[in-house]
């Protein structure tokens, strides 16, 4: 995600939580992709001294993250080496995303939300640093009783090891950098300077992690936020596409699949790609639907081996299947195809709030029937042809559709030829550009909101005040969720 949505939500983060040297150093760093100290002298133009104070919040806060290289100059390397800083630009959002998942991370431990805060207020910590934390917070807690819910949350996904974000953050950076230098060299050359990835995801697995307080520091990353909101999120989508039984069957699907790894997953690069997840058979599906380690409630009598199975079928079987059967029995979630299926649901909820129910009605028109007229879209959809050609051309401006003019004459004229409507390719990305672009613009207006309230305390405004807070946060609740499927 690199459109100007995406990246005027997290430089408002940027803002929010540290300060404007903070921003220039992200906001330059998200265009080069990575730079030096002198870079970012030059780029921000501030003295090194205050760019590395800002730097030290955000890579506590893994928001950047540095590697020592070495020098390169015309293809080879010098003796000497020299840091070179990257950005992981979404870790920005954790605060902003933190709040929508606590209530899920209470149910897998009673302290759980309490660390999840913690982490996100603190960044990278080891266990004592979070128990000082916590203290500020006001929960006084035994050192083994946190790390009892480190190890939980470990196991479970929810957060990690500082290390593993770190390794794999720097590889991103090391990649970018040999890539670059090598291109610069030699442009033309087929053989790439770019070393091997190391992959540092891995899948976890439910039981305890060994969990100490011997020095290791533990992070939220934003990828574990985004995945167990998905994880709900898909499995409700799946309720509402079927009905919960069906629901909850995929629900112990992803489960046991540790399709939790391939959730949220935001790639660095495009040779990054998706983890994949893990097959399964009907026994270990069942299993898990009665297991109450995985608390799916999935009690009673409808669960039974065959329901399990004639579900599976049935989800096999699909023209855009969400699980697909291997040759040796066993089943695999395909991740791909279920993100892509609830965002396309969300994508087009987008189109029908921005422009109405007959947009989204011709927009599933033409995406189900492919290239058409406006006469054609107008007749299929039932609508009066001067609106439908009025929204197929709003549609178009904003990007969602493409034209294409055709003519039988040599010399193509306006007046001689005919216009086909069609999808654009990119279209999930203008429309994802649109809910992120309105989610800055709801935090910019509470942000202003707020202020405006310090300085009515003492009039008889403050109830106004609080009255637009109470009208806009749930609106923008709902944008921060909506940002949070389209990852």
């Amino acid at each position: 995600m690199r459109f100007s949505g995406f990246k005027s939500v997290v430089l408002s983060c940027i803002e929010e939580y540290f300060d404007t040297t903070a921003v220039a150093i992200v906001q330059y760093l998200m265009e080069v992709a990575f730079g030096t100290l002198n870079d970012l002298v030059t780029a921000v133009r501030l003295p090194p001294d205050i760019i590395k104070t800002s730097m030290m919040a955000l890579l506590r806060h893994n928001i950047a993250f540095f590697v020592e290289l070495p020098v390169l100059r015309n293809g080879h390397e010098l003796s000497r080496k020299h840091m070179v800083y990257g950005v992981f630009s979404e870790q920005a959002m954790v605060r902003m995303f933190c709040p929508i998942v606590l209530p899920r991370v209470s149910d897998f431990d009673g302290l759980g939300d309490q660390l999840l805060a913690a982490l996100t207020l603190g960044g990278s910590m080891t266990a004592p640093e979070i128990l000082e934390v916590l203290r500020t917070m006001n929960v006084d807690v035994a050192l083994p009783r946190l790390l009892e819910t480190l190890s939980t949350l470990l196991s479970r996904g929810v957060i990690q090891r500082s290390s593993e974000l770190r390794e794999r953050c720097q590889n991103l950076i090391t990649s970018a950098y040999y890539a670059h230098h090598h291109q610069s060299h030699n442009p033309k050359g087929s053989e790439s300077g770019e070393p091997p990835r190391k992959h540092s995801y891995g899948l976890h697995s439910l039981e305890p992690d060994n969990i100490s307080d011997s020095g290791e520091s533990y992070c939220v990353s934003v990828e574990q936020l985004i995945a167990l909101f998905q994880e709900e999120e898909l499995a409700d989508y799946v309720c509402t596409v079927y009905d919960r039984d069906m629901g909850t069957v995929f629900r112990a699907a992803l489960f046991i699949s540790n399709s939790f790894q391939a959730l949220g997953f935001c790639p660095f690069s495009p040779a990054d790609v998706r983890p994949n997840t893990r097959s399964f058979n009907l026994e270990q599906l069942h299993g898990a639907l009665i297991n109450t380690q995985y608390s799916l409630n999935a009690t009673g009598s409808n669960f039974t081996l065959s329901f399990c199975a004639s579900v599976l079928n049935l989800y096999v079987s699909e023209p855009k299947a969400m699980v697909h059967m291997t040759s040796d029995g066993q089943y695999i979630v395909d991740i791909d195809t279920a993100i892509e299926r609830m965002q396309m649901a969300v994508l087009l909820r987008i189109v029908a709030e921005r422009h109405g129910p007959m947009a989204r009605r011709m927009f599933n028109i033409i995406r189900a029937r492919g290239m058409m007229e406006a006469s054609v879209v107008a007749a299929e959809g039932m609508i009066p042809r001067s609106q439908a050609v009025s929204l197929l051309t709003t549609l178009c401006t904003e990007g969602y559709l493409q034209i294409t003019m055709l003519s039988n004459s040599a010399e193509p004229k306006v007046e001689t030829s005919y216009f086909l409507y069609s999808i654009n390719p990119n279209f999930s990305s203008v429309a994802a550009n649109a809910a992120f672009t309105c989610l800055h613009n709801m935090r910019s207006k509470l942000k202003q909101i707020e202020e405006l309230q310090f300085t009515l305390l003492a009039s008889n405004q403050v109830q106004r005040i609080n009255d637009q807070i109470d009208l806009i946060e749930p609106i923008y609740i709902k944008l921060i969720e909506t940002a949070m499927l389209l990852f």
